[in-house]
């Protein structure tokens, strides 16, 4: 059983065709790819995919209420709606820290002028949370990217006349200013920019850079 949520360097695929064309005798190699289209058709060419659905909302919430004691309404409202039917990604998203911490994330972004050094440095101390654990911060920071990149998208569409589609009724306040605050092309570059710090985390690029230069691009994009 073999974890590739993390894409392949050209380098690491190559050495890992190796394993691919040649097993050991017996063996079944079982690769677990969440967004399979990002591995390289080297890999991908070696292999027969087999998707999985997700899970019915009962039993994610059934898993939550027992695995994580999430009782809370709101909370288990938030965690099925951007879970999509993984009961691990439900499990992860279940931390109260991260929405409190995204809730502060995006009051420091409103600001003006918006302290970057102060917003990395907090955030910085937010994955050192999640112990010393490489891959539990890597984990963090990544959800984090994620749900602000959530936000941004709603709020571009709310910018463009349409509904929020990741964020719920607790949010409404917070897209509706951002999205009357800046322009489409702002929330467009910044989508982006949370795409590409997402790709650097996974290619596990320093962490500290790579959130200090998502800040500050938001940062020189929001402020334009």
């Amino acid at each position: 059983l073999i974890d590739v949520s993390v894409e392949f360097t050209e380098e690491s695929a190559n050495a890992f065709l190796k394993s691919l064309e040649e097993p050991p005798p017996g063996a079944l190699l079982l690769l677990i790819a969440p967004a399979v289209e990002r591995q390289l058709p080297t890999i991908i060419s070696r292999c027969q995919v087999v998707r999985f659905g997700g899970l019915s909302d009962e039993l994610v919430q059934e898993i939550l209420q027992r695995e994580a004691a999430v009782t809370d309404a709101a909370l288990l409202a938030r965690v099925l709606r951007l879970a999509g039917g993984s009961p691990g990604q439900a499990l992860a998203l279940a931390d109260p820290a991260l929405w409190q911490f995204r809730s502060a994330l995006l009051t420091g972004l409103l600001k003006r002028p918006i302290d970057t050094p102060e917003l990395a440095k907090a955030w910085t101390e937010f994955n050192d949370e999640a112990g010393k654990d490489l891959a539990a911060q890597r984990r963090r920071a990544s959800q984090l990217i994620g749900l602000l990149a959530d936000v941004l998208c709603d709020s571009l569409a709310v910018n463009q006349g349409g509904t929020p589609r990741r964020t719920g009724p607790e949010d409404d306040r917070t897209v509706r200013e951002i999205a009357s605050r800046f322009t489409p092309e702002q929330l467009m570059e910044c989508i982006d920019r949370c795409l590409e710090a997402e790709t650097q985390v996974s290619r596990f690029v320093q962490l500290v850079l790579v959130l200090e230069a998502l800040l500050d691009a938001m940062t020189q994009r929001l402020a334009a």
